[in-house]
């Protein structure tokens, strides 16, 4: 146990009976008992606590470390969306400016054909005339 013998023992035994008497001798060694036995019950309960502290945190590390995955899904998913939003609005500008060109076009044919009415009345205003 702790490197001491049979014959060790003995000898101790016998120190603690000369000086503790035969009397006193049961009474200190249950007590003796008592105090080991409360030791021992103390340092299983703080290695059971340490333990179950411990694997609290092991569990927690690994809860942060899953949403971590789950944020990383989750940002190449927006990323994803966010790139889809600006083909959107890439598309949507595009289809804004074909607008804008048509509308420009038909602004310039209707000038055409307003200057075109515009000459072709005054042409034949001319004609009546004369």
């Amino acid at each position: 146990m702790f490197g001491i013998g049979f014959w060790e023992l003995i000898l101790i035994f016998v120190v603690a009976l000369i000086i503790f008497g035969p009397e006193k001798l049961p009474k200190i060694a249950a007590s003796l008992g008592k105090a080991y036995y409360e030791f021992r019950k103390t340092f299983e309960e703080v290695k059971f606590d340490i333990e179950n502290e411990t694997q609290d945190i092991r569990n927690l590390d690994l809860e942060l470390e899953e949403p971590g995955k789950e944020e990383a899904a989750t940002e190449n998913s927006s990323k994803e969306e966010g790139k889809g939003e600006v083909e959107k609005k890439e598309t949507d500008q595009e289809e804004e400016a074909a607008q804008a060109e048509e509308t420009q076009q038909e602004a310039e044919s209707e000038q055409l054909n307003n200057t075109s009415f515009t000459q072709s009345t005054e042409s034949q205003d001319g004609k009546e005339e004369k």
